[in-house]
This record gives C-alpha cells, sequence and structure tokens, in this order.
C-alpha cells in the first residue's frame, strides 16, 4: 500500500527521531483515540513535545489541533507542524536542544 505524502513526513520523522534517547508516542486516530492530539508526541529529557504532521505547507491544523497545540504550549511543551524536509530539521533541533545537545 503505497504511503499518503503526509504518511511520508510521519515516517521520515519518525526514523530520524529514533536516533536519539528519547520516547515517542504516536496517538491512535479515528474513533478510539482523542482529536486535535499531534501526530507525534515526544518526551525529551522531561519535556513534552508535539508535532503535527502535514502533507505541505499548505496544510493547516483544523481549529481544535491549533487549540490543543495551544493549551499545551501554555502547559509548557513546545509544539509545531511538520511538513517538509526544514521542519523535520527543525523538530529534531528541538528534540536536541530539550536533550542538551544544542548550543540553543
Amino acid at each position: 500500500m503505497a504511503q499518503t505524502p503526509e504518511g511520508k513526513i510521519k515516517s521520515k520523522l519518525r526514523r530520524k527521531l529514533t536516533a536519539y534517547d528519547v520516547w515517542i508516542y504516536v496517538p491512535q486516530a479515528g474513533a478510539f483515540g482523542k482529536a486535535g492530539i499531534p501526530d507525534i508526541l515526544v518526551l525529551a529529557n522531561g519535556t513534552l513535545i508535539g508535532l503535527e504532521c502535514k502533507a505541505d505547507a499548505k496544510k493547516k491544523p483544523s481549529d481544535l489541533q491549533a487549540k490543543t497545540m495551544r493549551d499545551m504550549e501554555a502547559a509548557g511543551a513546545p509544539c509545531m507542524v511538520v511538513c517538509d524536509d526544514a521542519t523535520i530539521d527543525q523538530a529534531v533541533h528541538l528534540v536536541e536542544t530539550a536533550l542538551g545537545l544544542s548550543d540553543d
């Protein structure tokens, strides 16, 4: 079965994240999941990071996804939309920063 463009972003991001000593959780979608939760949750050195994957930069989070990400950020969990190689690199940098591997 061919992957969707969004699925390709998710797979590439997950492959990159597995290089780090982090906890990665992909919430269940559909009737058994909770709507609005980012596609990938990463726990890195006590920092929860929400990563919402989209097929490209033209796709935007739904209103519920955006609200959930704002609520998470207000509680101290950085969140971002990942849609291409550049934003995948930014997400990896966010994880590296949480792990103390970045000079930022």
